[in-house]
């Protein structure tokens, strides 16, 4: 807790000591804030030295004090904040805090299997509403909490509310309740009108409850609790604990594109296709002002405690690993758009195209943007295409932390269900490819042995030819030694022609009856021999 300190001063003790030491000499030596002194000596009319009055002193040239103007004050009062010297709070356990809570959910729903919430009557497929009861129902628990319990939609039970004049919460009433923040409930008015009203059951309750209860139905029942207990207890961190180590590299990162990369601070954020994001430049740079990145900060801090408890953890780039699935979300600041001032450097240009244009009749007139946008610290953060969380006029978005944690677990099995979508047509596609190949190898195969029976049945049929025409010369009757031995010459020919006997020649080897007749056709052998 921040206390007070005065120091009263002399106002010529004071004016000789900040000439002789400087005005931050004085500030350090008294322990005095140095903008309170500043305020302090201007509105006691004491004179400080320039920069310049130092430099000189220490250049061994001649100075002038400036004197001590008269006044009517005779001493300077100075009052100061003081922060008490506290030892730093030890970093936040989420994972104890959720272990806590969790072994008090259980003592809790004990108690409320005992005591079931009061409503109204429900007979058969009709509902009848009393105001006083479903006035006391719609301030307990949230409307869609309500409905849910008398099988209608919360639209239907926001006209009955407005039918019977019964006022309902506002907008982030039960966030800001969750998170202790004071809240106030809007008394029951005096009404002249019928306190009950009848109504039909749209849907079946029991079953409305068993679709509610499969939102975060893809996790363990354990995760499920412990979750929803996270979400339930998470409370936005302030700036004593230790900001996350990814984070801490994000600033560097931050500070050392800003150094290389100027940013028009005025300029319209949305990026379209002819301005699309430098390589290398850091997340949130083009999206966040720089007054308002401490918030952003403290918001992810707290978000990535509560995920790495949850088994979570963040990656260098501040995307989210949450059950072994890469969770992408951005944020980005609103801006609000006004009429543009000209700068110094523009106003100058403007100048001279006015004086330019009287004496030029091509004088070049500049163009200067019409709007410029200003950051305005309003926040919305996305996790689903389409949807997102934004800071409303009641509502911050550290009292919705609950919900987008929620959001980002759910995310985290929308990517799953995306990735193995991916991998299964990836493996289909794989697949069929192998299976193209396998055809193609197959169709591939077919045609060789196609070809090389073609092939063999060529030789067997040439094979044939020569044996049909041995028995033409043999029905010659030719017997001498000359034509006898070439009938053993043709029919050993035959034999090697003839892939079903597949014999070998003493002077061409086996005959690869598969190949085509160019491949396997003998061939004159070329060359000169020496003796």
């Amino acid at each position: 807790m921040a206390q007070y300190e005065k120091m009263t001063f002399s106002r010529e003790k004071l004016y000789e000591e900040i000439w002789s030491i400087s005005t931050s000499g004085v500030s350090k030596k008294y322990n005095i804030p140095y903008s309170k002194l500043k305020k302090a000596c201007i509105e006691a009319n004491i004179p400080t030295p320039s920069n310049s009055y130092w430099t000189n002193i220490s250049m061994g040239r001649e100075v002038s004090k400036e004197p001590l103007p008269s006044s009517d004050m005779t001493e300077v009062i100075i009052q100061y904040g003081v922060k008490d010297k506290e030892v730093p709070p030890p970093a936040v356990n989420v994972t104890k805090i959720i272990e806590d809570a969790v072994d008090q959910s259980h003592d809790l729903q004990k108690i409320e299997l005992k005591i079931q919430p009061q409503h109204t009557y429900v007979e058969g497929q009709r509902n009848i509403y009393d105001r006083n009861v479903l006035y006391n129902e719609v301030w307990n628990e949230p409307v869609t909490t309500v409905a849910k319990r008398y099988g209608v939609s919360d639209v239907a039970i926001h006209k009955i509310c407005k039918s019977l004049s019964i006022p309902v919460p506002p907008r982030g009433y039960w966030a800001m309740k969750n998170a202790s923040q004071p809240v106030k409930q809007i008394p029951l008015p005096e009404y002249d009108g019928p306190t009950q009203k009848t109504g039909s059951k749209s849907f079946d309750d029991s079953e409305e409850k068993s679709e509610s209860d499969d939102v975060l139905s893809f996790l363990s029942e354990d995760e499920r609790i412990r979750l929803t207990i996270a979400a339930q207890q998470i409370t936005i961190l302030d700036d004593k604990y230790k900001l996350h180590l990814k984070l801490n590299s994000h600033k560097a990162k931050i500070k050392a594109w800003r150094a290389s990369h100027a940013r028009d601070e005025f300029a319209p954020r949305n990026r379209d296709t002819y301005r699309r994001v430098p390589d290398g430049e850091p997340f949130l740079y083009n999206d966040i002002s720089d007054s308002t990145f401490p918030r952003v900060y403290r918001i992810l801090n707290t978000l990535f405690q509560y995920v790495e408890a949850q088994g979570g953890s963040v990656n260098d780039d501040l995307s989210l690993m949450i059950r072994n699935e890469k969770v992408y979300y951005s944020i980005t600041e609103g801006q609000d758009q006004v009429p543009h001032v000209l700068t110094k450097d523009e106003q100058k240009q403007w100048d001279q195209y006015e004086r330019d244009k009287k004496s030029r009749s091509w004088a070049y007139e500049p163009k200067f943007r019409k709007w410029d946008y200003i950051p305005n610290g309003k926040l919305r953060f996305s996790v689903k295409a389409n949807s997102y969380f934004r800071d409303s006029e009641t509502i911050g978005l550290e009292l919705r932390l609950g919900e987008i944690l929620i959001a980002l677990f759910e995310q985290s099995e929308n990517v799953r269900i995306e990735r193995e979508k991916r991998e299964e047509a990836q493996r289909k596609a794989e697949e069929e490819k192998r299976q193209r190949e396998i055809e193609r190898e197959y169709y591939n195969q077919e045609v060789e042995k196609v070809i090389a029976l073609e092939n063999e049945a060529k030789d067997y049929d040439l094979a044939c030819k020569i044996r049909a025409y041995i028995s033409a010369v043999e029905s010659k009757g030719y017997n001498d030694e000359t034509t006898l031995q070439w009938i053993e010459w043709a029919k050993a020919k035959a034999d090697w022609y003839d892939p079903t006997v597949a014999a070998s020649d003493p002077d061409f080897g086996k005959r690869n009856h598969t190949l085509d007749e160019e491949k396997k056709r003998p061939s004159k052998k070329s060359g000169y021999s020496f003796w």
